[in-house]
Parts: C-alpha cells; structure tokens; sequence
C-alpha cells in the first residue's frame, strides 16, 4: 500500500477532479468510501496545520496543533514529532510548576533544537526561574548531605524554594529543624535550644544531624542551665 499521506493526496484529487463528472453520472459513494475521504481530508488538514505550527516555532501551537490523525502519517519526521512532543512536555512541566522539568526540557532544546523555538517573554522568565531554582536545590542537597546545621541554613534560599515544588517534603522538614536550632543558638535561648535538640532527637531524621563540637558545648550549657536539667545528652 502506498504511503498514507501520498495516498491520501492521490484519493482526495481523484475525488475533487471527478466530483462535476460523478454528480452528472449520478455516482454515488459508500458509506465506507465516504469515510476513507473524509479521513483523508483530516489527515491532509491536520498536516498542514503541524507543518505552520513548526514553522511559527511557539511552543504553545506546536504543542496544541498535533492531532491523532498523524500517528499513522510517515510525513511526518522524526524530529517534527520530537519537536512537539518538547513543546507538549514544556506546556505540561509549566502548569505543574515543576522546575526540574522545565529546566530539562530547556536544557535539551538549547542542545538540539535551539532555532527551532522561540519562546515568548513570559516562557523565557519561567525557564530562568527554573534554572535559578535548580541551582538553589542542587546547593541545598549538598548542604543537606553534609549533616551539618548550618550549611543546611544558608544554603537554604527561602525566596526561591519556598514555592519550589521540587523540594520534598523531608528536605523541607529537614531545613525546619535546622533552622529552629540554629535561630535558638542564635538567640541564646536556651529552653529553646534543648526544645529544638529534642525536636531533632524526636524525629525520623535524627540520623541526618551532627553538631559540631562547639554546638555540643553550646547544648551542654543550655543543660546545665535549664531549670529542668534538660534531659539526656544528645551526641
């Protein structure tokens, strides 16, 4: 069988360029030849509307302009289909909000397909905020693996990662109880620093802490100190 797209061309002529001779004859189609025209024309118009889709190079048309009908269609390229499928996956990592993907996506494009797109204003500042993002997380996973209270503190950037979906609900967690024991440090509080050191010890992530040595001294005071004696030592 011929390829589809040729052989829709080639029926679809055929149909038009006897359409005048077929009324006088009194032809008539089947119900099944009418529906093989009809799908020939929708393949042939879906086609057609890829082709300016691309050629505008907007994600957003390229990502809404594919249509079923061209599965099965050999016309379209390889890299046409790769083109909406990164247009399609930027529109769907945009309405999750999720950066992580964004910043893939960009990262491919930029590679492979940079003069095949052009991105408006507002999909330009939402890739850099994905970028900005994926820096800030990649700085506080290192911080995170350190163990360390404060690194986890000041590589947290609270601006940008606040509203970043990419951050888990334990590294989240994890900056929370780093961060009330460093603010009890800071305040010199000490019912507060042994309040965030039971915090640590209570928790899941007890394992993913180490004090420093002048930290443990810092805690060993707050003890001695504290009215109630502040319970067992933490290590």
């Amino acid at each position: 069988m011929p390829e589809r797209a040729a052989y829709d061309e080639a029926l679809i002529a055929c149909v038009d360029e006897n359409q005048t001779f077929a009324y006088r004859l009194r032809l008539t189609f089947s119900a099944q030849e009418q529906n093989a025209i009809e799908e020939a024309r929708q393949r042939k118009m879906a086609f057609i509307k890829l082709r300016s889709a691309i050629s505008s190079k907007k994600l957003q048309q390229m990502a809404t302009a594919y249509d079923g009908v061209l599965d099965t269609v050999k016309r379209v390229s390889a890299e046409e289909r790769k083109l909406v499928r990164l247009a399609k996956d930027f529109i769907v990592a945009s309405h999750k909000d999720d950066d992580q993907m964004i910043a893939s996506i960009d990262a491919d494009i930029q590679a492979h397909y940079r003069n095949k797109f052009v991105f408006t204003e507002q999909e330009q500042q939402r890739v850099e905020l994905a970028q900005k993002r994926k820096i800030a997380l990649m700085r506080l996973r290192m911080a995170l693996l350190s163990r360390s209270v404060q690194p986890i503190v000041s590589a947290y950037d609270s601006v940008l990662l606040d509203t970043c979906k990419n951050v888990t609900r334990e590294e989240a967690e994890r900056v929370m109880l780093a961060r009330q024991f460093a603010q009890a440090l800071h305040g010199n509080n000490h019912q507060a620093i042994l309040s965030a050191v039971s915090a640590i010890k209570g928790s899941t992530y007890s394992p993913q802490f180490v004090f420093t040595a002048q930290e443990q001294v810092r805690i060993e005071q707050a003890r001695k100190e504290s009215p109630s004696g502040g319970g067992p030592a933490y290590a």
